[in-house]
């Protein structure tokens, strides 16, 4: 399950929410970029200047989020992004090398959920 939650998000035409995993290569960056994986979550439904989207996401144990990023209606990630979230340094190591997880942790499909903060 992914929930975003966004507040003071004025601006209804940023909607579409993208799970990216960076594709290691010696001339690519962190940033999201053509040929990184790239699923699409769901669309953002918007309160006043609250955003937010709750979403069970197919394969999402087969996929390794780097990146969740808010994209203008119907664009790209790489292209049309206007917020990133990463994920922690934890959160990635945890979910590589299979360590033991802390029983305060929010387990789903044996990965963590994670809350990513998006910042101006």
């Amino acid at each position: 399950m992914l929930n975003v939650r966004i507040k003071g998000l004025k601006d209804r035409s940023i909607t579409d929410v993208w799970l990216v995993e960076n594709q290691a290569s010696k001339d690519r960056s962190v940033a999201s970029e053509a040929g990184d994986r790239m699923v699409k979550a769901g669309t953002l439904k918007f309160d006043e200047d609250n955003a937010w989207l709750d979403a069970l996401i197919d394969g999402l144990a087969d996929i390794q989020v780097d990146l969740v990023v808010v994209a203008k209606r119907k664009g790209a990630p790489d292209s049309d992004g206007a917020l990133v979230g990463t994920t922690s340094w934890f959160q990635k190591y945890s979910t590589t090398h299979n360590e033991p997880r802390s029983p305060g942790l929010n387990l789903q499909n044996n990965s963590l959920a994670n809350t990513y903060r998006f910042r101006d």
